[in-house]
């Protein structure tokens, strides 16, 4: 699974112990529910930003950076997951589209697994 483009919710509930993926504000559109128990790592894997013009023409990312992570699990249940940190809309320290951003989300994910 891959979020690039789509808004996204994401909620690290720690009386559950779920990292929460929805679609919506209230947790209803197309929820999944990751067990932290699951999650062997979340990686950097992608930080480029948009190239000056000329070459800015041929930039077609729906965001003027890359700010990608994924999550890998444990054994070989599940494909890993890449998140676009720009979709996140409810961790505004995540979705700046900066390095900052990312190192971010890795500390405040790792800190939740």
């Amino acid at each position: 699974m891959a979020v690039v483009g789509n808004k996204l919710w994401l909620n690290l509930n720690t009386g559950t112990g779920n990292l929460e993926l929805t679609q919506d504000p209230a947790g209803v559109i197309n929820k999944e529910l990751i067990p932290k128990a699951d999650i062997a790592a979340i990686i950097p894997v992608k930080r480029n930003v948009k190239p000056a013009p000329p070459e800015d023409q041929y930039w077609i990312y729906p965001y003027p950076a890359m700010t990608i992570i994924e999550i890998l699990f444990r054994g070989e249940r599940r494909p890993a997951l890449r998140i676009e940190l720009q979709s996140i809309v409810n961790q505004p320290t995540w979705s700046t589209g900066l390095q900052t951003g990312m190192n971010q989300a890795i500390a405040d994910l790792g800190a939740f697994v």
